[in-house]
């Protein structure tokens, strides 16, 4: 949960339902639900973390549970944008946490369950800088950035 500048919260979460990436913002009056990404038939949507940019616009890191990624959604004013960050042929993209740099620029870190490793991965341009922090086996569960 994060909230805007307004001090309003907003929320990124996993619908185990229907394994989708849900985000609710309140208004001041009541909750609005939108699901980001609803996973096409792929189980989408735990480990969800969120930030909000300088315009209150909400960018959500989470895993892709049927493929084992590292996801990425934000919201550009009228549609979401959706895009895969590490796409390793490990299992990854597990206990993600997210934050913008000075730039507005994503910045998440999470945890690649193959190697047992503390990942980050940066946006560059139109990819992202994929990097291993630390590399002591089972280290990185639950970082924070």
């Amino acid at each position: 949960m994060v909230l805007d500048s307004a001090g309003l919260p907003h929320v990124a979460y996993y619908d185990a339902i229907n394994t989708a990436l849900k985000y609710a913002r309140f208004d001041g009056a009541s909750w609005l639900i939108e699901t980001p990404d609803d996973g096409l038939g792929d189980d989408v949507g735990s480990y969800a973390s969120i930030v909000l940019d300088s315009l209150d616009r909400p960018h959500i890191s989470y895993l892709n549970g049927t493929n084992w990624n590292l996801d990425y959604a934000r919201w550009d004013g009228s549609r979401w944008i959706l895009s895969t960050v590490d796409a390793s042929p490990n299992q990854t993209g597990l206990f993600t946490s997210i934050q913008l740099d000075t730039g507005g620029r994503p910045v998440i870190a999470y945890f690649d369950l193959t190697d047992g490793d503390l990942r980050l991965a940066r946006k560059a341009g139109s990819g992202w800088n994929l990097e291993t922090v630390d590399t002591a086996f089972a280290t990185g569960r639950h970082a924070a950035l």
